[in-house]
């Protein structure tokens, strides 16, 4: 979904733009931001992650898993459920 993200803010910008990433670098960029941002609630509304008992007590499924790690920046948490990619 991220990087579907950027292809997005490409096209919007009338394809001028082209977005490379660099996995060396340590901080995000504002690009890199904005992309996890609009990601981030593609499939989890915040109203809708706000008020969600999986967000406090999670359940086994993998795309509630993988926010529930990145809110939590430990990506050890659920790999069973998640998987080691």
């Amino acid at each position: 979904m991220h990087e579907l993200v950027h292809l997005s803010l490409c096209l919007e910008g009338e394809g001028k733009a082209a977005f490379i990433d660099d996995l060396d670098l340590r901080e995000s960029s504002r690009m890199e931001k904005e992309a996890d941002g609009v990601a981030e609630n593609v499939l989890f509304p915040p109203a809708l992650w706000e008020s969600s008992a999986t967000r406090v007590k999670p359940t086994p499924m993998a795309v509630a898993a993988g926010r529930v790690r990145f809110e939590h920046k430990n990506h050890r948490l659920m790999s069973r459920i998640v998987g080691r990619g």
